[in-house]
């Protein structure tokens, strides 16, 4: 895995990649997420920054983002089959829909989405 960053105290921010696949295999989606790691004593620590709860602890670096890159795709899968579940039987999936974030321009986008919520809901 490529090193983005490394920091002078021994943490470092790699990029990791996971695969995110439905059981059918009907879709699927590469995604880069970043890992923040750093050695603690004989441990390695590190977490996944885009996805509360993906952490681990292993006693080498390979190991620990081996082991992050396996809870990432558990997490990913697990909340995707919530979410299914949650949506009931007559859901729709809009895969392509997120893919195309723009960063700042998408976010003034959500501001005045939320602005004109606001704005209704203090009206009635």
């Amino acid at each position: 895995m490529p090193l983005v960053d490394e920091a002078p105290n021994r943490a470092s921010v790699h990029r990791v990649s996971a695969l995110a696949s439905t059981q059918d295999d009907l879709f699927t989606m590469a995604a880069t997420y970043t890992a923040v790691i750093n050695q603690d004593g004989p441990w390695w620590v590190g977490w996944v920054e885009e996805v509360p709860g993906v952490n681990a602890q292993e006693r080498s670096r390979d190991a620990l983002l081996a082991s992050l890159r396996v809870v990432l795709r558990e997490a990913l899968e697990f909340n995707r089959e919530e979410a299914r579940q949650a949506a009931g039987p007559s859901f729709e999936e809009l895969t392509d829909a997120l893919l195309d974030f723009q960063g700042p321009t998408d976010l003034a986008l959500f501001d005045s989405v939320q602005a004109v919520q606001n704005q209704d809901a203090a009206e009635h």
